[in-house]
């Protein structure tokens, strides 16, 4: 499996929770996102194994380190679903 083939979304409290955020954190944010889409698609990189990525088992969702964020996304078949951003010190309340 190459995978390449995975598919990435963003859902709509991403976006919500993304806006709320000043403009920089926002950019950093994108950045990151983009980065993480182009390793996966384009070099390959197993989205579970890559270093800024960690299983949360309680949630049942993986996590995305990006700087004093988090990005939280679902995982399933070939789609990557970016589900939302959360600052790290309420994100894990």
């Amino acid at each position: 499996m190459t995978y390449s083939e995975y598919s990435f979304e963003v859902k709509e409290k991403f976006i919500d929770r993304l806006e709320d955020l000043p403009l920089e954190i926002q950019e950093r944010i994108k950045g990151k996102l983009k980065e993480f889409r182009m390793q996966v698609k384009t070099y390959g990189i197993d989205p579970r194994q890559h270093n800024n990525t960690k299983y949360i088992a309680n949630e049942r969702v993986w996590r995305l380190r990006i700087g004093d964020h988090r990005g939280f996304f679902d995982l399933y078949d070939k789609t990557i679903s970016i589900l939302t951003v959360e600052h790290r010190k309420k994100a894990y309340k």
